[in-house]
């Protein structure tokens, strides 16, 4: 693994003299379980992940110890378990292995709590602990996360609590392992969140158009 960032190149972030916009990252659906998507190779080559953050050390606000790896289920195929969300600095890049266009991809969060109990969930129900989805996907264009600067790819935040244990619904917030994954396409892609102005607009046209159809029905 290998930082993503040159040391010249955070000098200039923190100095201001790069701008760089994030698109919308936070899971917007606090507390539910976030809707399952299938992963899939876009081209035939590698996939980089870039670290963004997870646990107290690497600039989040996570407990638990979890790393991550990606299973290929056309080929068979796994990587190691990459990025430990607690020692792992922001901006590392890895390696997550060889693919062929096409092929089904699931990420797997190995989770050791604050017990030691290890725990594996996944971003295939049928493959995690809990049988529930424990990623969150949104595509990104390109900016600063975590005052790093990343590439443009598919984010992916990832959920270490239990869903069937868990006493606190709050904690689903997808944020205890996240990182900017390339080469890799979700099916079906996430729908962008409407913004407010969107959605008042919408409301608007659905407002218009019952009125039309109420007036038509009492001629």
């Amino acid at each position: 693994m290998r930082p993503f960032l040159s040391a010249a190149l955070s000098a200039a972030l923190l100095s201001g003299a790069v701008s760089a916009k994030a698109d919308a990252i936070p899971y917007a659906n606090l507390g539910t379980v976030a809707p399952t998507t299938i992963y899939t190779a876009t081209d035939t080559g590698t996939i980089t992940g870039y670290f963004v953050k997870g646990g107290k050390l690497s600039g989040g606000g996570e407990l638990f110890t979890d790393s991550i790896r990606l299973l290929d289920l056309t080929t068979g195929t796994q990587t190691g378990w990459l990025f430990n969300s607690q020692t792992t600095t922001t901006g590392t890049s890895a390696n997550f292995g060889s693919v062929n266009k096409g092929d089904t991809l699931v990420f797997e969060l190995l989770v050791q709590d604050l017990s030691n109990t290890l725990s594996i969930f996944s971003s295939d129900p049928a493959l995690s602990d809990d049988k529930y989805n424990h990623a969150y996907l949104t595509q990104f264009s390109g900016g600063v996360l975590n005052g790093a600067l990343f590439p443009a790819g598919l984010y992916a935040g990832m959920e270490d609590t239990n869903v069937l244990t868990n006493n606190n619904p709050g904690n689903l917030d997808y944020v205890d392992l996240t990182a900017v994954f390339q080469n890799v396409t979700a099916t079906p892609a996430p729908s962008p969140t409407p913004e407010p102005t969107s959605l008042v607009l919408l409301g608007t046209g659905i407002l218009g158009a019952a009125g039309t159809i109420r007036r038509r029905l009492t001629r």
